[in-house]
């Protein structure tokens, strides 16, 4: 029991390492907590700074999620998880929704932090790479259409929870399964993250992402 409190305190560590705060000071010297929307995940970094430095930010926060699954995976000495596959999923599980909290709830940053796709990407990838694959392709499409971040990542989020609920049935009959809980409970959170951009988003008042840098976000601070 011990090793599982550890395994989940450390993905939570793991999880709240503020990339996004800490990439912005070494390219950019600024706080993007004051810039933009504030917050410090990809899509306003890479607005704020660019592409390079959003590109850096995904994918250090991805691999926040693929590390928070392997501490997932070797808590369980073989001795007691020989047999038992179901709790390996379920302390992966566990492992990469604290990672993902981590990020969301960062105390490095005043429990104010990102709003953790990019972290669940790298959890899924871990776990269910053909499901999330699925998803992605979902995500892009969406963008691609709308050049909505934010509608990206919920239809993303809905589409592996969907997905994976459709290839629970067809295996097992049921849905009792550790993965369709998992990717449910994500999807909840993900919208949960993204509650103002949905409210934005039905007003017609959400911003358009574009690949290259917004100088006007660098400029405008954002209400802390």
């Amino acid at each position: 029991m011990d090793t599982i409190a550890l395994a989940l305190a450390i993905s939570f560590l793991i999880g709240s390492l503020p990339f996004g705060l800490w990439v912005a000071r070494a390219v950019g010297g600024l706080d993007i907590r004051g810039h933009g929307s504030g917050n410090i995940g990809t899509t306003n970094v890479w607005r704020t700074l660019g592409p390079r430095a959003g590109a850096l930010v995904f994918l250090l926060d991805a691999l926040k999620g693929v590390i928070v699954v392997v501490i997932g995976a070797s808590a369980l000495p073989e001795s007691e998880a020989a047999g038992l596959s179901i709790w390996r999923e379920l302390l992966q599980a566990a492992c990469g929704l604290s990672g993902i909290l981590g990020h969301i709830f960062s105390p490095l940053v005043g429990f104010k932090g990102g709003k953790g796709v990019a972290t669940a990407l790298g959890v899924f990838m871990s776990l269910l790479p053909a499901q999330t694959l699925v998803a992605l392709g979902a995500f892009l499409l969406t963008v691609a259409l709308t050049r909505y971040i934010s509608l990206g990542s919920i239809v993303a989020a809905s589409t592996l929870a969907l997905f994976t609920a459709g290839g629970v049935i067809l295996r097992d009959g049921d849905l009792a399964s550790v993965e369709v809980l998992f990717t449910t409970t994500i999807a909840i959170v993900v919208l949960f993250t993204h509650r103002k951009n949905i409210r934005r988003l039905a007003r017609g008042e959400e911003r358009k992402f574009s690949l290259k840098r917004d100088v006007s976000s660098k400029n405008d601070e954002a209400p802390r």
